[in-house]
């Protein structure tokens, strides 16, 4: 099928002239319809209408932790976690978007399977906001992109399963890898939201809601008692 090219997303990198500095929260695109996810997320970036719902999601994310990351300084960003030791606000982004790229590269690769435990560390995505958020963009460019016949095709998913290296292989769709990879980053915006609020950082309101929390909230305080 061929799908309808991708809107142009406005530039998530922030001004390097105030990289070193605190930034004002930014939209990522202005004037566009804005769509809700899982996360609560009203996404800015208009998905092409054949892009698949596990995509959509995966999109409403990514510009949420954008947007957040926007909002913080370089210094917060890196800064060590003594709540959760050794964790970061840019660590648990990393691990979040590596996620995603593996699910995406993983689908492109013929016959070869998803692998999300093979991964790079201490990469410059964990300190440097620019590059993570460049990372970003490269990811929402791509969900946009991807259909629901496309998210149907069966792709193979290897696990390592113990601590000495045990792995076996199964067989999923890519889009049941993109929800994987959706809840995961919902997982660890719950983290970073610990980490941030140590920090004395101001988060989003449902950031790291899973949604089915989302869901429930919502049963119990319908819009019109709310």
């Amino acid at each position: 099928m061929t799908l309808p090219p991708a809107p142009p997303a406005r530039p998530l990198v922030p001004d390097p002239a105030s990289a070193s500095t605190k930034s004002a929260p930014v939209s990522a695109v202005e004037s566009k319809p804005a769509h809700s996810c899982c996360c609560g997320h009203q996404s800015k970036t208009a998905p092409s209408p054949h892009t698949c719902p596990a995509a959509r999601t995966g999109v409403a994310l990514l510009e949420q932790a954008g947007a957040f990351i926007q909002s913080i300084d370089d210094r917060s960003f890196s800064s060590p976690s003594r709540v959760m030791a050794g964790g970061t606000i840019g660590k648990h982004f990393r691990h979040a978007l590596d996620h995603f790229s593996a699910a995406l590269a993983g689908s492109r690769v013929h016959g070869g399977p998803i692998d999300y435990d093979h991964r790079r560390r201490n990469v410059p995505m964990e300190t440097d906001r620019a590059a993570a958020l460049t990372a970003i963009q490269r990811l929402v460019e791509e969900l946009v992109e991807t259909s629901t016949p496309v998210s149907a095709s069966a792709v193979r998913v290897r696990v390592m399963l113990a601590a000495d290296g045990a792995e076996a292989e199964f067989t999923s769709t890519l889009g049941r890898e993109l929800a994987f990879a959706a809840h995961h980053a919902i997982h660890h915006h719950a983290m970073i939201k610990a980490i941030a609020e140590e920090l004395g950082l101001k988060v989003p309101c449902g950031f790291g809601m899973a949604p089915s929390t989302m869901n429930f909230e919502q049963s119990r305080h319908p819009a019109g008692e709310r």
